[in-house]
């Protein structure tokens, strides 16, 4: 069996039909090199191909079994009797699929290399006894003369599976091409040629049998092969696709596919951040050893397993990280290369407890075990105690225990926090909230988040007040804030990094001690709209891909920076009093027409964008204008 070139390689296999599979030849015997997997021995004529047990290309990729031709002789070939039976309507074969695993040697990248040759001993209708099918000297390129070259050269350097489909029934040329290749499981590439030479009965058609890698003039400098193979038919692009990039095994006739049995792998609902084990089952028609490969559902897939009896249960464990709803899929294949198809085995659902914090033991807020009276009890009675564990939905409520909540061994997990207090809470340690976690504020306290917090959901200012007291309280957070009701505030920093500004909320970009803020947004790929007015003698700095909407009028006097993404102006006044700085990204005036009146000083260095919208960020029309009376520097 071929070693693959890569993991990712490991899950491409063929799932195409195997019938017509006449020839196949693995080279996995040293002492007889034309051992036939199916079919016939190869004939060596002349002088025989060395033997390697693995071979590494250009990218260090092996494949096990190989051979290389000798060099550039007319007697020197390997010989196919294929036995497939006149096709076509001819009185050759005129239909066919070759597919080989090959790359060239160094010394040979040069020079002009042989596939194949139709027959050695007639002119076949054309040809003077020229190869059919070469790797052009000069470029690389596929095919020959009659049938012309392909569009793309092959990978001389690296380890490629080429598959030439022959179908000489048709008329040729780019609509009906009697010649197709493709490279590694590829898009096809139409030989277009339309030369009588190369019609039915004629120089590509075969006849008892092919000779590969020889050439009548010398044309067949050394190549390396690892597998060969002939059909009988012309395969399919999907077929083609399924047999995948070299290396990867080509299955064989006459042998099923396993089949995946579906039935509950897990126990449902799963505790999330906890290794749960799972079983998964096959059957085989032929009691061929079997292996696995698992979707998980949550963007992780375990590669194919080791080769098992089929009657034996694959047992592996996985961790689902967050609560949420996974669909488990599998794939099994026997030890002859076929596999299944996807097949969906259950759906686990995977939940964290409710959870109320209490501070009764103290601040800590881990995902260790702690001594009674721990600090949270279950939402579902209110008098157990719990520890913390991922994917948890947490609540702070009023008059706790403590109110003062330290993370310091390492980030917590929750799924939901929501802090639902008229009294004041405190976050602060060397570590934060993190994941997909989402904050919501209610209740008419204030949370100060005095620690890094990595979380990546939204935070939502409902009720009281966030305030932060670290540079990066909230970096990848879009945050919500409420008018009159929900309110972001800066404690003693005097920068900090949000990802976003969403909802209707005023801010002030000052701190405690009436220090400006320079507030940085940065979250890639993501739109944040904020109807609210910002002010104080702070600046905006929008780094990151996403977008951020400003569509109130504000009043902050430290300016505006973009380096990055997009900043939509939703009012001509978004931006403040103070100068904007074009630095990158683009710069959006979503308001229709009107006057912005900052002055902005472009990069030296590079062409900054600026776009016209219409109001609302509509199509403009052809009477939007907007006016710029501020100073224009840079550039």
């Amino acid at each position: 069996m071929k070693s693959l070139l890569s993991p990712a390689l490991l899950g491409i296999l063929a799932t195409a039909s195997h019938a017509g599979l006449v020839g196949l030849w693995k080279f996995d015997d040293s002492t007889n090199i034309g051992k036939a997997t199916v079919g016939s021995d190869l004939a060596v004529g002349g002088i025989a191909p060395t033997y390697s047990e693995t071979l590494a290309d250009g990218l260090s990729n092996s494949l096990a079994g190989v051979i290389t031709t000798a060099s550039n002789l007319d007697t020197n070939y390997l010989r196919a009797t294929h036995g497939i039976a006149a096709n076509g309507g001819g009185t050759k074969v005129n239909q066919y699929s070759i597919v080989v695993d090959v790359f060239s040697p160094a010394a040979s990248r040069s020079s002009w290399r042989t596939i194949y040759q139709a027959e050695y001993t007639t002119s076949n209708g054309g040809g003077a006894l020229d190869a059919e099918y070469f790797i052009r000297n000069s470029d690389d390129k596929l095919g020959s003369a009659d049938i012309t070259y392909a569009g793309t050269a092959i990978q001389e350097a690296n380890w490629t599976r080429l598959v030439i489909t022959v179908d000489l029934t048709t008329a040729g040329g780019a609509s009906a091409p009697r010649m197709i290749s493709y490279l590694n499981g590829g898009t096809g590439m139409n030989h277009t040629g339309t030369v009588a030479a190369a019609g039915l009965d004629q120089r590509y058609a075969l006849g008892s049998s092919v000779d590969f890698f020889g050439d009548n003039d010398g044309d067949n400098a050394p190549l390396n092969i690892a597998a060969l193979a002939i059909y009988d038919h012309v395969l399919t692009a999907a077929e083609v696709a399924a047999l995948g990039a070299a290396g990867t095994t080509i299955p064989l006739p006459g042998n099923a596919a396993p089949a995946m049995v579906v039935q509950d792998a897990g126990v449902s609902p799963a505790a999330p951040g906890s290794a749960a084990s799972y079983s998964f089952s096959a059957t085989d028609a032929e009691g061929d050893q079997v292996q696995f490969e698992i979707n998980w559902g949550d963007g992780q897939t375990d590669e194919w397993s080791p080769l098992q009896a089929v009657a034996s249960p694959y047992s592996p464990t996985h961790t689902y990280a967050f609560p949420g709803s996974y669909v488990i899929q599998a794939r099994v294949r026997d030890s002859l290369g076929n596999v299944s198809t996807p097949t969906t085995i259950q759906t686990i659902a995977t939940e964290g407890k409710a959870l109320t914090w209490t501070g009764a033991l103290g601040p800590v807020w881990s995902t260790g075990t702690l001594t009674a009276p721990k600090n949270w009890l279950l939402a579902s009675d209110g008098t157990t105690t719990a520890d913390f564990a991922t994917g948890d939905d947490v609540v702070f409520g009023s008059n706790p225990v403590s109110s003062a909540v330290a993370i310091n061994e390492s980030d917590v997990t929750p799924n939901t926090v929501s802090v639902e207090s008229d009294s004041n809470y405190t976050i602060s340690g060397d570590y934060g909230m993190a994941g997909p976690t989402t904050l919501t504020k209610s209740g008419t306290g204030t949370l100060i988040l005095a620690n890094p917090n990595p979380l990546q959901g939204n935070t939502t200012i409902i009720g009281g007040s966030i305030r932060l007291n670290h540079s990066l309280a909230l970096p990848n957070s879009i945050v919500e804030t409420s008018y009159l009701n929900g309110n972001l505030s800066f404690g003693t920093i005097t920068e900090a990094t949000i990802g976003g500004l969403s909802g209707n909320g005023d801010i002030q970009l000052t701190n405690q001690s009436n220090a400006a803020v320079a507030l940085t947004l940065g979250k890639d790929t993501v739109t944040s709209v904020h109807f609210g007015e910002i002010s104080g003698g702070g600046s905006v700095v929008k780094n990151a891909s996403g977008t951020q909407a400003l569509d109130y009028p504000s009043l902050y006097t430290g300016g505006t920076t973009l380096n990055a993404g997009t900043m939509r102006m939703g009012n001509a006044e978004a931006l403040g009093t103070g100068s904007v700085n074009h630095a990158g990204g683009s710069l959006t005036f979503a308001f229709g027409s009107g006057t912005v009146t900052n002055d902005i000083a472009l990069a030296p260095t590079a062409y900054q964008t600026f776009i016209v919208r219409g109001s609302g960020d509509a199509a403009p029309t052809t009477g939007t204008e907007v006016t710029l009376t501020g100073r224009i520097s840079g550039g």
